[in-house]
């Protein structure tokens, strides 16, 4: 992910029933390009949704774990 200015970023995983599995980033970022890495080895296969928010934004997508 991106980030244009310096802002407070969270990026969470949920399960399908909505409790949170994994806070991947809960931070104050500077502007830049970042990536994570997500390790679902304790999770069982399914349909999952992760969430990025900002103060201004939020974005959540659909994740499917395969095993």
């Amino acid at each position: 992910f991106k980030v244009a200015s310096s802002k407070f970023i969270k990026l969470v995983v949920y399960d399908i029933l909505g409790k949170e599995v994994a806070a991947l980033v809960n931070e104050k970022l500077q502007p830049g390009t970042y990536s994570v890495r997500f390790d679902a080895g304790d999770l069982p296969s399914g349909i999952y949704f992760y969430q990025l928010r900002t103060d201004n934004f939020s974005e959540t997508k659909k994740l499917i774990i395969l095993k």
